[in-house]
């Protein structure tokens, strides 16, 4: 019965998010198990209340961007006593007053001193950025979300800080100075050379050597290897915990070490662990973009969000879409059992988009109504669902053509003379350094790629997708010729067609099965999988005996031939499975990558023109060796040559 009604809690609290009107005194009608289905139960106002309280971690949480949500002096800028000021909005402490949200947990974006818009680029962990407010004011706010049970949790991004950090001034000073006997010597990353697996590096001024800033030039990244750099850290959270902080979220927790997930887990387990001995009911949860089965080692530390569920193509809104709910339950079920074999007491934390992405109005209509079925699917789901901001009231925002997120970040829609500002959206700092320099064009092309192609696991990639191509067409290309030439079979063109026809046909059926299975099996599992399955159709096309065969079409057609045919299946998932490898941990590369990929679409042409050379001097049959090869070639990217840290 207790189920039930939770259920019927969390439907109505929906229904009211979604923009359904909820009466001032409503009721909520249960069927009892021990009477007739006519009749009905009414849970009491005072049976609602007792039964709102959550007194564990799953419960939904909203994320506040900052600066975005609610300016309470006037400055344009969203602030901490704006959140102070609106939390009625979020939760005023009445399940059943129906005038507010009734979240039960809070996400800040980072509030530290930092000098851009986003603050992910921290000056000062132990200082709040005077433009949000003051410690004073995180303190009350803190206070009131206790009051109202609604855990808060800080947005924490420990992997790198500003450079304006005066942990950086002395760590470069350190280094200019060759005092490898300062503790600030070896605080960040650092490197000889301006390239080093898949890593950024920037020159460190005054010196010969280079510090790592993967995301941005103005933004150097900690060696976490240095125990010195992770009692830090510890440090500072700890000081947010004896604040009365309920958690954090991690910001891009898989670049403590790029491309090391084993070292990135084994640090996640002693980082939290460390805080949880601190408080034993601590809520964290970390952003690891990946592949569901790169994230799942990660639950031995702590939750993650779950981005599988996120976007346009996630779970949540191809299911709103029309798509089978079945498979999204099926989807459900396989990843609570995949994260619970890691920790009995994980939980999904699903989502449909956040500030890194384009808001879900914008592929998910209100007036059709997928919106709110988008948030029925995910706010339902087992776990601690997150809402990001303004999704309530469909706000849209995408990120376009522009070089920041600030379009997916706006002031939230209040109606009522609320003065804050949508952000300033500044560009990349490396960006506007460029151009203030005149070299915005040189950034926008020459660099760009070069910084792309030194991730070797794109550089590998690249050669794949254009064996790929020309293992695509090569295959059908060589069996037609194979099979109408007078020195091959000698079928009639009309069967010969068919049969190409019909590779061509589960070409189409690959991409649909791939896209069905790319979100519960990895794409380094499918890539392997369809690799060495090709390979294998390859070589029984090859050496089975001509004299077998079946009666198709109206003819004799040998059944190596049909495993030529069957090749479809696994060339038309290829593409997506290389792409996927190529561009894991390229970041703000991914879209010149793509560029990349779509130039050595040529391999369609050249590939089977070297096929065609071997077929001339060894003959048709022999030719696949060359697509053989090239198979080969591509199961050694999906098992070593993927891997980011190669």
């Amino acid at each position: 019965m207790k189920i039930k009604k939770l259920l019927c809690l969390l439907i109505s609290g929906m229904l009211s998010l979604c923009g359904c009107a909820g009466s001032e005194k409503p009721s909520v009608m249960i069927p009892e198990d021990d009477v007739s289905t006519t009749d009905e139960f009414v849970l009491s106002e005072e049976e609602l209340r007792s039964s709102y309280i959550t007194d564990d971690n799953a419960r939904v949480f909203y994320e506040i961007f900052v600066g975005s949500f609610s300016d309470s002096n006037g400055d344009g800028i969203g602030d901490l006593r704006g959140i102070i000021e609106r939390f009625d909005y979020l939760n005023d402490g009445d399940p059943v007053s129906g005038r507010s949200l009734g979240v039960e947990g809070i996400w800040l974006t980072p509030i530290f001193k930092s000098p851009s818009y986003h603050k992910y680029d921290v000056e000062d962990y132990y200082a709040i950025d005077k433009s949000f407010g003051t410690e004073d004011d995180l303190r009350e706010l803190i206070s009131l979300c206790h009051e109202r049970n609604v855990k808060i949790i800080l947005d924490l991004p420990i992997n790198h800080t500003s450079i304006k950090n005066t942990w950086y001034a002395l760590f470069a000073a350190a280094r200019q100075n060759k005092d490898a006997s300062s503790e600030y010597y070896d605080l960040y990353s650092c490197s000889d050379s301006a390239s080093s697996d898949g890593r950024i590096f920037s020159k460190i001024s005054g010196t010969e050597e280079y510090y790592e800033c993967n995301f941005s030039a103005d933004m150097p990244e900690l060696d976490f290897s240095n125990g010195s750099v992770v009692e830090k850290m510890k440090q500072v959270a700890e000081y947010y915990l004896d604040m009365g902080v309920d958690g954090f979220r991690f910001d891009a927790a898989k670049y403590i070490f790029l491309g090391e997930e084993k070292r990135n887990v084994e640090f996640w387990n002693d980082y939290i662990g460390y805080l949880r001995e601190k408080n034993s009911d601590i809520f964290t949860v970390a952003e690891v973009w990946a592949h569901d089965s790169i994230t799942e080692p990660y639950f031995t530390a702590t939750n993650c969000f779950d981005f599988t569920m996120s976007q346009l193509s996630g779970q949540v809104a191809t299911t709103a879409k029309g798509g089978d709910v079945n498979s999204y339950t099926a989807y459900i079920e396989q990843y609570l059992s995949a994260i619970r074999m890691q920790n009995s007491d994980a939980m999904m934390i699903p989502f449909v988009a956040n500030h890194d992405m384009d808001r879900a109005a914008g592929f998910l209509t209100v007036a059709s109504g997928e919106m709110k079925m988008a948030a029925n699917l995910y706010l339902l789901t087992p776990g601690a669902p997150f809402i990001y901001y303004g999704e309530e009231r469909g706000m849209k925002g995408s990120r376009g053509s522009a070089n920041t997120d600030a379009n997916r970040r706006l002031a939230m829609l209040w109606g009522d003379g609320d003065t804050v500002s949508d952000p300033e959206g500044i560009p990349e700092p490396e960006l506007e350094a460029a151009a203030a320099a005149g070299e915005q064009k040189k950034e926008g092309t020459l660099e760009s790629i070069k910084g792309a192609v030194s991730h070797k696991n794109l550089v590998f990639g690249v050669i794949a997708i254009f064996l790929y191509v020309g293992i695509e067409v090569g295959i059908p290309n060589m069996a037609n010729l194979y099979m109408t030439s007078a020195d091959g079979l000698g079928m009639a063109a009309g069967v010969a067609g068919t049969l190409v026809g019909a590779y061509w046909f589960l070409m189409l059926c690959g991409r649909l099965v791939g896209g069905a299975v790319g979100g519960k099996v990895s794409s380094r599992a499918m890539m392997t999988a369809v690799s060495s399955a090709a390979i294998v159709f390859i070589l029984l096309g090859m050496f089975l005996p001509k004299t077998w065969t079946m009666s198709l079409l109206g003819a004799e057609v040998p059944v190596g031939m049909l495993f030529f045919v069957i090749c479809g299946l696994c060339t038309s998932i290829m593409w997506g499975a290389i792409f996927n490898l190529a561009v894991e941990g390229l970041g703000r590369y991914t879209s010149i990558a793509s560029g990349l990929f779509m130039v050595m679409v040529c391999g369609g042409g050249i590939l089977p023109l070297v096929q065609g050379a071997v077929a001339d001097a060894a003959g048709y049959v022999n030719s696949y060796w060359v697509l053989i090869a090239a198979l080969v070639y591509t199961l050694w990217f999906a098992l070593y040559g993927s891997k980011t840290n190669k």
